[in-house]
C-alpha cells in the first residue's frame, strides 16, 4: 500500500479534482499545515534518507523551532525541481 499526497492549488476544491480510475486510489483533503524542509540529491538509499531526516530534526531542535511530526520523504520529477527533500511539520509561534 502506498499513500501519495499531491499539493493543488487553492483555487481548486477537492470536488473539482478528477476522479480516479482505479476505486482502490481515495482523494482526501489534508488540512494546510506548515512544514520545514531539507533538499538533498544524489542518492535516496533508505540509511541516507534516514540520516537526512535525523539531519533535519537536529537542525530544527537547534534552532529551537518544535516538530510536531514525523518526517517524511518526498520524492519529486528530478527534470522539474531538487529530486528528493525531508519534510517535517513545524509549529509556528507568531509573534
Amino acid at each position: 500500500r502506498h499513500i501519495i499526497q499531491m499539493a493543488m492549488p487553492r483555487s481548486y476544491s477537492i470536488q473539482q479534482m478528477p476522479r480516479p480510475n482505479n476505486p482502490a486510489v481515495r482523494l482526501r483533503l489534508i488540512p494546510a499545515r506548515t512544514v520545514a524542509a531539507l533538499h538533498f540529491s544524489w542518492w535516496a538509499s533508505p540509511a541516507r534518507i534516514d540520516e537526512q531526516k535525523r539531519e533535519l530534526v537536529e537542525i530544527l531542535k537547534l534552532e529551537g523551532i518544535e516538530v510536531v511530526g514525523t518526517p517524511q520523504v518526498a520524492f519529486y520529477d528530478e527534470s522539474m525541481t531538487v529530486p528528493y527533500e525531508i519534510i517535517v511539520p513545524i509549529r509556528v509561534v507568531r509573534q
